[in-house]
């Protein structure tokens, strides 16, 4: 049965059971491929429960035409709920690898002449924000108190700084580091 042909059979009545199955077989086999990292148990209760809210909120459904489109969002919203009620698997750390340890000799000199570059394009009070916070490790509290603004401005002054620094090191690297 084709998804015109089950909207219109449950629009018609919302108890009939061939259409119900059909829908269930539909869904279960789009839930096959959008489910695939659940376990059995938690695929078919999102089957059910794709189907429940299909068939109660049928009168919300925009047509035959959509109807596919409808019950789609109706399963992607179970597997949302089941992905987030899935209980956390904890593995042992016995096999894991070691992460590796980078030689971190600091920014390469054209990434400093970047930084350079666009620290010198900012406004002097985001200049001095982002230095105070960056440079010096300035609380947000000590900012506002050299600015003379509030402590949320001056959070805002630093974030607008950081910012302005992103948009200009994307426009001089728009394909970042190469």
């Amino acid at each position: 049965m084709d998804w015109t042909e089950i909207y219109t059979r449950l629009a018609a009545d919302r108890d009939d059971p061939v259409a119900i199955a059909a829908l269930a077989e539909r869904v279960r086999a789009t839930a096959r491929r959008k489910l695939g990292g659940l376990d059995a148990a938690a695929v078919e209760d999102a089957i059910a429960e794709t189907c429940a809210h299909t068939v109660l909120g049928l009168a919300s459904a925009h047509g035959a035409e959509t109807f596919r489109g409808f019950v789609l969002g109706h399963l992607l919203n179970a597997r949302q709920r089941a992905l987030r009620w899935r209980p956390a698997t904890v593995g042992s750390l016995e096999d894991a690898d070691e992460p590796a340890v980078e030689d971190d000799a600091g920014p390469a000199p054209d990434e400093l002449e970047l930084l350079r570059e666009c620290f010198g394009e900012l406004p002097e009070r985001e200049r001095r924000a982002v230095a105070l916070r960056f440079f010096a490790d300035a609380a947000a509290e000590r900012i506002a108190a050299e600015l003379g603004v509030t402590i949320a401005n001056a959070r805002r002054i630093v974030f607008n700084g950081v910012a302005h620094l992103r948009r200009c090191a994307y426009r001089r690297w728009p394909l970042g580091r190469v």
